[in-house]
């Protein structure tokens, strides 16, 4: 940082190498490697005082899962990360020197991006939370065909796929309310 010099610390041929974090002691890198589309492993990296790599990356992670954020105990032991590894978005942690990946139960559902003080005692994450609702307006044969369009069925979240009956009379969708 004092001199602004920039240096190669990762190379991946064929997967992208994504969300770098320091371990506060400043010894190693932790970062993701794969596709941030689909899915990514946590990877660390010992470094030198001089913060260049010491050796190869060493994969901690082989849920073949999405990971949207990471971030370092203030000990730097542990790595805390948002991972969809069993289905829903919720924060995980990981021993740095490797282990089985615990779910952190505290947090709420859709728990996403991650950052932990360097005291310690705090951590906060985003929870993403996605909201739709379902929207009427005239059919193409009804005579108010100009009407603007009218919220139906509001939600505090995702309400998709909606379906008429043959009668009209009732309306089936999809939604993730519970």
């Amino acid at each position: 940082a004092e001199t602004g010099d920039k240096h190669r610390l990762t190379t991946s041929p064929n997967e992208q190498d994504y969300i770098p974090s320091f371990a506060p002691d400043g010894k190693t890198l932790a970062f993701v490697r794969g596709n941030a589309l689909d899915s990514g492993e946590i990877y660390v990296l010992p470094l030198t005082a001089r913060g260049a790599a010491r050796g190869e990356p060493r994969r901690l992670t082989f849920d073949e899962r999405n990971i949207t954020g990471l971030d370092w105990t203030a000990d730097s032991q542990r790595i805390v990360y948002s991972s969809n590894l069993q289905g829903g978005w919720s924060l995980w942690t990981i021993p740095a020197a490797g282990g089985t990946p615990e779910r952190l139960t505290v947090t709420g559902e859709n728990a996403k991006a991650v950052a932990v003080s360097h005291s310690g005692n705090k951590l906060v994450y985003a929870r993403n939370l996605v909201t739709s609702s379902i929207w009427r307006l005239p059919g193409a044969n009804s005579p108010d065909r100009k009407s603007a369009p009218v919220r139906f069925i509001a939600s505090t979240r995702g309400d998709q796929e909606p379906q008429i009956s043959p009668n009209g009379q009732r309306i089936v969708f999809s939604s993730s309310r519970s």
